[in-house]
């Protein structure tokens, strides 16, 4: 059945309106972005943060974690994409808020960029499990300080760079595509 399919009616809104779209949220971002371009990608950010990479009208078996799956059907054409995932983006920024790494998401790039590197932190924040291309479902949150002390701006690079989400995904999709 393609998207645009009429599957019903509705009188929700007052009149009896047709119900036609049939499209999850990424893959409508994706479709109305770049419905004419198989070569493009998005990412989308809010509670989790959401790569989609188009891949043509055949499937492609990633070999790098993303999961490959039908982006939309229309006029009878499939449209395949490859897919990203990283579930914690909004919560961690509120969790190291809370915790008072930071005062808000404004603040990463200041507190995080003003220093080289991170220090030899590791910060997973994977509240929901991990996501494509990390896979696995049962690390919850892995946050590894170097021996001794954390400065508090070594302590925010690894978690503005985990924060830009998308870039493990974007190269994911880059190496399984071919194409950057």
């Amino acid at each position: 059945m393609d998207c645009d399919t009429p599957v019903g009616t509705t009188t929700a809104f007052g009149p009896a309106l047709p119900l036609t779209g049939l499209l999850v949220d990424q893959q409508a971002a994706l479709l109305t972005q770049s419905a004419d371009d198989p070569a493009a990608a998005k990412c989308t950010y809010g509670t989790g943060a959401f790569l989609l990479a188009q891949t043509g009208p055949e499937p492609r078996r990633a070999s790098s974690g993303l999961v490959s799956c039908v982006a939309w059907r229309l006029g009878g054409q499939v449209s395949h994409c490859l897919d990203g995932q990283v579930y914690t983006v909004a919560s961690a920024v509120r969790w190291l808020t809370d915790l008072g790494v930071i005062a808000g998401a404004g603040e990463l790039d200041a507190v995080g960029g003003g220093v080289p590197d991170s220090g030899g932190v590791t910060f997973v924040p994977a509240f929901a499990g991990l996501a494509a291309p990390g896979g696995g479902g049962r690390t919850r949150l892995a946050h590894r300080p170097r021996p001794g002390h954390r400065p508090r701006p070594s302590g925010a690079r690894p978690v503005r760079g985990h924060l830009r989400p998308g870039r493990g995904a974007r190269r994911a999709a880059a190496s399984d595509r071919g194409a950057p």
